[in-house]
């Protein structure tokens, strides 16, 4: 049986009774064009092949709910939607106190666009080609000496398929440094910064890089802070009330 929901739950077919015996499985999901749920007569758990929109104004917070092994009840079934992706976002500080930086452009490339999420351990197996994500920032956004400045826009994280890191996954990075005085003494463009044997990203989990912006643009480093998404700045998912 699927159900849906546009303004209300409908369900297909039905009605639809507990058995006398045994236990029922619910699976659910967030669904939209980059979405294909796939359940075949011989399977026992769903699977679910997901595209990542390469704009990042256009990618979604996808969300899926299981329960497993139900017994027959006389209440409501209960389910709680957990995050599916990984949320990637930016910050940056200089390695000069006395320096000013703007950045023009971020972006991470070289990870995959798709992958199949299997309820049966809550794992994606990531397949398609290597996307390329450009990170929302404003326009030359500012960072100040070595304080650490958030990037992050409204409504602007990255949401990315879940995968380890490969040797073709990378940060680029384009900024300018100016002195004091306000003129500028450096130009950096698309600076790469290798992604390969960090750590991989996980389901649910949000990544933050710290980049450290070099006064002549020889060196970045980064900081990867990985946290639980269910932390007190995010809101919680629930499934729409009927």
């Amino acid at each position: 049986a699927i159900a849906t929901y546009t303004t209300k739950w409908d369900l297909t077919g039905g009605p639809y009774y507990w058995p006398f015996n045994g236990n029922v499985q619910f699976f659910a999901h967030a669904t939209d064009a980059s979405s294909k749920y796939e359940l075949k007569d011989s399977d026992i758990y769903p699977t679910i092949t997901y595209t990542i929109n390469d704009d990042a104004s256009k990618q979604k917070d996808f969300v899926v709910a299981q329960l497993y092994n139900q017994k027959k009840t006389e209440n409501d079934v209960k389910l709680s939607f957990l995050h599916a992706l990984t949320q990637v976002n930016f910050s940056a500080k200089g390695s000069n106190n006395n320096l000013k930086y703007t950045i023009s452009s971020i972006s991470i490339e070289g990870v995959a666009n798709t992958g199949t999420y299997s309820f049966a351990d809550s794992t994606w197996s990531v397949t398609g080609k290597a996307g390329i994500y450009t990170y929302p920032i404003a326009d030359n956004a500012p960072v100040s000496g070595t304080t650490i400045s958030d990037l992050d826009q409204a409504k602007g994280a990255l949401m990315l398929m879940p995968q380890a890191m490969t040797t073709d996954s990378k940060i680029k990075i384009s900024y300018n440094v100016y002195n004091a005085t306000d003129v500028k003494i450096d130009a950096v463009t698309d600076a790469v910064i290798s992604l390969n044997n960090t750590a991989a990203w996980g389901v649910g989990k949000k990544v933050r890089y710290t980049l450290t912006l070099s006064s002549e643009g020889a060196t970045i480093s980064f900081a990867p802070e990985v946290g639980n998404w269910s932390t007190s700045d995010d809101t919680p998912v629930a499934p729409p009330a009927e």
